[in-house]
This record gives structure tokens, sequence and C-alpha cells, in this order.
């Protein structure tokens, strides 16, 4: 690999890093750390009068740990948002509000599982690390969605409540109608 198909793959690394904090900065540290290893060893590959190549393959390992670093970290946020959403409206029935709610918590479910299956059967980091982007990517739009919903949900919860206090008040008004007219037909037949 060449010193321009390195640059290439950091361009590609930290495009990935930067899409990834973007959505949430805490994600992107371990994928920063990484870019800044690919650039110490690209640059050692350069301080010689001839190129290292052995630098420059660590350069390469390092960019392609940088993606998979980006886009594994933003699998894992958009997941654990994504449960908190169905945690914070577990009494609601969400697929009022967004009709695909449970396709969206099945690829959250797959999304994680494809991250405990690891590496296996990929042809290269590179390609692994874009799946996982596209992962990434369709979760993190089921996160924008689920943002723009809690409005409408929150306002469902609020008239799930009125209706509730509606009726124990019913309740409570025809409990004690119900005493008042026995208390008075006892008050009378004695």
């Amino acid at each position: 690999m060449d010193a321009r198909e390195i640059l290439d793959l950091y361009e590609r690394a930290d495009s990935f890093a930067r899409e990834v904090a973007n959505f949430r900065d805490d994600v992107a540290i371990p994928a920063n750390n990484e870019l800044r290893y690919a650039g110490h060893h690209f640059m050692k590959a350069h301080a010689g009068a001839t190129v290292d190549n052995d630098q420059l393959d660590g350069a390469r390992r390092h960019c392609e740990r940088a993606m998979y670093e980006a886009a594994e970290a933003g699998i894992q946020r958009a997941v654990r948002m994504m449960r908190e959403f169905q945690t914070d409206y577990e009494d609601l029935v969400v697929s009022e509000v967004i009709p695909d709610f449970a396709a969206r918590m099945v690829a959250a479910d797959e999304a994680m599982d494809a991250l405990a299956r690891g590496r296996h059967g990929r042809s290269s980091v590179e390609d692994h690390a874009a799946e996982y982007m596209a992962i990434f990517r369709g979760l993190r739009a089921s996160c924008d969605i689920f943002s723009a919903s809690r409005s409408d949900l929150n306002a469902i919860a609020r008239g799930d409540r009125t209706d509730t206090r509606r009726f124990v008040i019913k309740v409570a008004v025809s409990l004690a109608a119900v005493c008042a007219s026995a208390a008075i037909a006892i008050a009378q037949y004695l």
C-alpha cells in the first residue's frame, strides 16, 4: 500500500469518526486515538531516506481500526439510546406513533448480534467497518425518529394520566354517592 492509499484510508476513517462524533461526542475517542497512532506511523514511515513499508502497514492497520472503533462505538451508543427510549415509554403503545417501532427494535438486537459475531467471515477490516457504518446509520435514523416522536408520546402519556384521574374521581364520587344514599336509607329506616 502506498502513501496515497494510506491517506485515502485515513480520510475515510476520519470521516467515520467525525460522523459518529456528531452523533455523540463521547464515542469517538477510541477512533481518534487510532487515527493519532496512524499519523505517527505514517510520519515514521517517511522519516528516513526511504519509505519504511512496515510503518506504512502500521498506519494502515490503525486507520482500519479507527473505522472499526468508530462504527462499533456508534452502534453501541445508538442501541443504548433505543433501549432507553423503549424503557421510557414501556407503558404506551409506541407503534401508534412509530408504526415500525418493533422492526426498529429488532434491528437494534440484530446490530448487537453482529457485534457479538465479530469479524468472522469478513473479507477485510475495511469491509467490516463499512458494514458496521451502514448498520450505525440505520440505527441513527431510528434514534432521530425516536427523538422526534417524544413530544407525541409525552402528550399521549399526559392524556392517559388525565383519563386515569378522571376515572378515579368518577369512581370516588359514585362511591360517595352510594355511601350517602345508603346512610340516608339507613337513617330513614331507623
